[in-house]
């Protein structure tokens, strides 16, 4: 189907053009926006800093029962036909877009309307968006809260990047104990990226062969003679956290 298509390298400046300073939105666009974030930086060693919405974060934070009213967890389908539910008047009339289930227009119709969902939900309950974890942050914008460092730290002046889901920290948090130290965070690893701190369930999927695509990065990095140490978060909480 798509052996006709561009690749990549073509389409990467247009792409770039029609994206700049917009908010992604997607379902699970954690995962997803890596490849927008790898290819890029190959492509045209450009930086893809843009926010986003992760509809099935809010999902999960707005609609904790899914489980309990007898559907399966918050997959993109899960979550479309729950929220139909309540909100069939943001959803097709037409049944026959199943035949068109995952082709990339029909799931960007449905992810949108699971937005408009989230979005009555949030008003109609009063919900603070403060409270609701839905936004990358750029953590190279962090800023340090101290003057005075410990230039013997091991995370002093170099570029940290976190990938994985963190135990103790959101990435905002652990980014803002990094550059207290006197470290810098990057969102992508580069060549300029010292440590890649991996959340332990994700370091214990690299073991058995898993691996993200900035653990791939880090790998080919290291492979290249780069000083690059990938580190679990536990040896990081270790590193970063004082008894």
């Amino acid at each position: 189907m798509i052996v006709d298509s561009p690749v990549f390298d073509e389409i990467s400046k247009n792409l770039w053009d029609f994206l700049s300073g917009e908010i992604i939105v997607g379902h699970n666009v954690n995962f997803d926006i890596n490849f927008l974030y790898d290819n890029f930086k190959r492509s045209l060693d450009l930086e893809f800093t843009n926010d986003f919405v992760d509809t099935l974060r809010l999902a999960r934070r707005l609609i904790p029962d899914i489980k309990s009213k007898g559907y399966g967890g918050y997959g993109l389908d899960d979550v479309h036909y729950y929220l139909e539910s309540l909100f069939p008047e943001n959803f097709f009339t037409d049944r026959n877009f199943q035949f068109h289930r995952h082709r990339a227009l029909t799931d960007c119709e449905i992810t949108n309307s699971i937005l408009e969902c989230c979005k009555q939900i949030i008003s109609d309950n009063n919900i603070e968006l403060a409270q609701i974890e839905c936004s990358k942050v750029n953590l190279a914008n962090v800023q340090s809260i101290n003057s005075d460092f410990d230039e013997s730290h091991i995370f002093f002046d170099k570029y940290c990047v976190f990938t994985g889901k963190l135990e103790k920290f959101t990435r905002l948090e652990a980014a803002q104990i990094v550059t207290n130290i006197g470290g810098r965070c990057e969102n992508n690893v580069t060549k300029k990226t010292n440590f890649l701190i991996v959340g332990d369930m994700d370091y214990k999927k690299g073991l058995e062969g898993y691996e993200s695509n900035k653990l791939k990065k880090a790998k080919q990095l290291i492979a290249e003679r780069q000083n690059l140490q990938v580190i679990p978060e536990s040896a990081f909480y270790d590193l970063v956290i004082d008894d």
